[in-house]
């Protein structure tokens, strides 16, 4: 039995537990004693029999409730030794399998929360008048032609087959592109930020962002009136996703230059994450931390079903690859 498999069961203990104390306590005991009390007062009338039986019943009632209060009550001793056995096996503890149990509700809401996000955005998308989503997102596409079919794929999870041909065939003018941004300028935050997070997503496909493309959005950005810190957000959100890192290269290196240099020892911990060795040039270090990113990015289609997971390593490659550059 696997962990997850136990988890499930666990949920469900304190049922067991009644179940067992039911049966094994009550019903099977009180079958027992009705049982004796024939045998032994067979020849006896009703009304004797009745008070016995009565009075056992009192009896039991006392010592069952003591099991709330004493240790050694009655108590779903089979159930405690069937969780028992199984936590040994998959060798964790009774705490370490409640973490366990904990971590995966947090999952579980994390993905509700994830799909309702989703349903929000294809209602979003779905409702406008296309020829307000069309002209940026073809100005996406063809930026990264060789995402065509990736990017096909994704939007058919919200336009039907003749929509998705009419994005990447149809000459959108300038002026149909401006009527875009002004009607999305206009829209509440919420919308805004939805939409832009999905045309991120789209950048993303295939081998990651280029530089063109992180341009565009840091420019459509300010045109829609982001404001910096979410700009900021946004910016560091992807920024493992770019192909490109020449422009902060030497940002790099002149926060390199100003501080002191760490021993490779305190560091060891941080090329470790990366798949790195500690003599790792800085191209070496780029690219192992961009594949990263291109294999657990939380906003990658293919990672729907590990969202938090994602979230959490993404977090460690971040703070990794900065430990690094900044040393």
């Amino acid at each position: 039995m696997d962990i997850d498999k136990l988890a499930r069961l666990y949920d469900w203990r304190f049922a067991f537990k009644f179940l067992e104390i039911l049966l094994l306590w009550i019903i099977l005991p009180f079958i027992i004693t009705i049982f004796v009390i024939d045998i032994i007062f067979e020849s006896s009338d009703t009304t004797l029999k009745d008070f016995i039986l009565f009075f056992v019943c009192i009896v039991w009632g006392v010592y069952l409730l003591s099991g709330f209060f004493f240790e050694y009550g009655a108590t779903a001793f089979l159930t405690k030794r069937f969780f028992s056995k199984h936590m040994k096996k998959c060798g964790i503890t009774e705490l370490e399998l409640e973490m366990h149990i904990i971590t995966r509700q947090e999952r579980k809401k994390e993905e509700k929360k994830r799909k309702r996000y989703l349903k929000d955005e294809k209602r979003l998308l779905s409702w406008p008048d296309p020829i307000h989503i069309f002209p940026i997102i073809h100005q996406i596409c063809q930026m990264n032609l060789d995402a065509r079919e990736a990017q096909e794929q994704f939007l058919k999870e919200v336009y039907s087959a003749d929509k998705t041909k009419e994005v990447f065939e149809t000459e959108f003018t300038d002026y149909q592109f401006n009527e875009a941004i002004i009607y999305w300028k206009k829209k509440d935050f919420s919308d805004k930020k939805m939409f832009v997070n999905y045309l991120y997503k789209l950048t993303i496909l295939a081998d990651g962002i280029h530089n063109d493309e992180w341009d565009f959005m840091i420019s459509l950005m300010s045109q829609l009136r982001f404001s910096k810190s979410f700009i900021e957000y946004f910016t560091y959100r992807y920024y493992a996703l770019r192909t490109e890192f020449e422009d902060s290269k030497s940002k790099h290196g002149e926060e390199g230059s100003s501080t002191t240099q760490q021993s490779d020892t305190n560091l060891d911990s941080y090329y470790s994450i990366l798949g790195v060795s500690s003599d790792a040039s800085y191209e070496e270090v780029r690219k192992a931390y961009h594949s990263l990113a291109l294999t657990h990015h939380p906003d990658l289609p293919k990672n729907a079903g590990r969202i938090q997971e994602c979230e959490d390593l993404m977090i460690k490659f971040n703070e990794a690859y900065n430990k690094i550059i900044k040393n």
